[in-house]
């Protein structure tokens, strides 16, 4: 498994991508809240916004964030 993976990212590489990742999260949160579209039209977004999520949760837990549990990037309440 580990030949898949190459380990050669930076800090700061992967503070960019949080970065980028809260933006375009945050977009997506505007397209849900302030279209006037039938809920049926927000499903994309939505799904979007939740993937992205788990991006930023990941990928803070990965910098270190003192606030960000493993129980929380895994979605889970009980640990």
């Amino acid at each position: 498994m580990s030949e898949d993976f190459t380990y050669d990212r930076s800090w700061a590489e992967i503070q960019e991508m949080l970065e980028q990742a809260e933006v375009d999260k945050n977009r997506q949160k505007m397209l849900i809240v302030n279209r006037k579209v039938p809920m049926s039209m927000k499903d994309k977004p939505m799904r979007t916004y939740k993937g992205l999520e788990g991006v930023c949760k990941t990928l803070r837990w990965v910098l270190g964030d003192k606030n960000m549990t493993r129980a929380e990037v895994l979605g889970r309440d009980d640990e």
